[in-house]
């Protein structure tokens, strides 16, 4: 194994090439792991952006930059805190700025712009916290746990599973093999295929799951949810919307047990041209408040309970079936 530490700060001035003190800092750990790695990353503001490649090293760089000219940049740039720990196959990064305890209005425009780049090799284990900015994930197979307080999430392809906890902002997973835990207190989640359970939870914003081959649980609070169901569905599902609609995008070939409860709406279709669905209805019923029913024979329980909007039914064939 080998630890490479570079530090550099850089002459960044585009109008006055007389001005030598540097508006830019690049600090950047790497090393060669001897097996799974682990990249912690704890980070007071910024960007975090992961991308995985096929070589076998983890390489973390941090870039901070600020508009501010001359000694003031200077300044401003070096109270930055960086705290690198490496213990084996564990890199862990924590950022901090002693100035953001107390910050003044007038003040806002010494704020460092920070950006930091992780690469991994395919196979890596990430948790990941920035209490203002974003966070996105390319493709990586193993645990995935993001946070952050305000901006947006973003996991593009995991072989294994996502938690994702969001203060202020969306939550976006395209796709996941494993079990996901997404929760996004003032914000919309969207998520494509999952391959285990889907816990999702959204307040004062929408949530869109595409399927979940498993089981899965979805709340919003001031929302609406749309949630794919699919015939590859094994376990239950509960479905509850608090001051919106529920849509339920439904494979015909889907074998469920359906129970659908409005308080202030109704149970029904979206539209004429949607794929036809077979109901064996035991109570309520299409145009009521309520409807139980099974589809296909009966399969795993489908709980769809809509507090001050409505369930809507469409049948739809999933573009994808695993």
């Amino acid at each position: 194994m080998y630890l490479s530490v570079r530090s550099v700060l850089a002459a960044a001035f585009i109008f006055s090439a007389s001005l030598t003190l540097a508006r830019e800092r690049l600090e950047d750990r790497s090393f060669v792991p001897q097996g799974i790695p682990t990249v912690k990353i704890n980070s007071y503001r910024g960007l975090i952006t992961v991308e995985s490649t096929d070589q076998k090293d983890v390489r973390v760089q941090v870039g901070a930059n600020t508009v501010l000219e001359g000694e003031l940049a200077e300044r401003v740039l070096q109270t930055l805190k960086l705290e690198w720990e490496q213990e084996g196959d564990v890199l862990i990064l924590t950022t901090n700025d002693p100035r953001e305890a107390i910050r003044f209005i007038w003040q806002e425009g010494q704020r460092l712009d920070l950006v930091i780049k992780v690469t991994i090799p395919r196979s890596c284990q990430l948790d990941l916290t920035t209490r203002d900015g974003s966070i996105r994930v390319g493709e990586v197979a193993g645990e995935v746990r993001v946070k952050c307080n305000r901006g947006t999430i973003f996991c593009q392809m995991v072989d294994g599973s996502v938690s994702a906890w969001n203060e202020q902002g969306d939550i976006l997973v395209s796709r996941c093999s494993g079990d996901i835990d997404l929760t996004a207190k003032r914000g919309s989640v969207r998520a494509g295929t999952v391959g285990g359970t889907a816990v999702i939870m959204a307040v004062d914003g929408d949530i869109e799951l595409y399927s979940a081959l498993r089981s899965l649980r979805v709340k919003t609070d001031n929302g609406n949810a749309t949630v794919g169901i699919s015939r590859q569905l094994t376990g239950e599902a509960s479905i509850k919307a608090n001051g919106g609609t529920i849509r339920l995008k439904i494979d015909p070939a889907a074998k469920i047990n359906l129970e659908a409860s409005t308080v202030w709406g109704k149970v029904r279709p979206v539209s004429a041209v949607q794929k036809k669905l077979s109901w064996v209805i035991q109570s309520g019923g299409i145009g009521r408040g309520s409807m139980n029913a099974t589809m296909n024979g009966g399969g795993p329980k489908v709980v769809a309970r809509a507090d001050g909007g409505y369930v809507e039914l469409v049948g739809e064939v999933p573009l994808f079936t695993e």
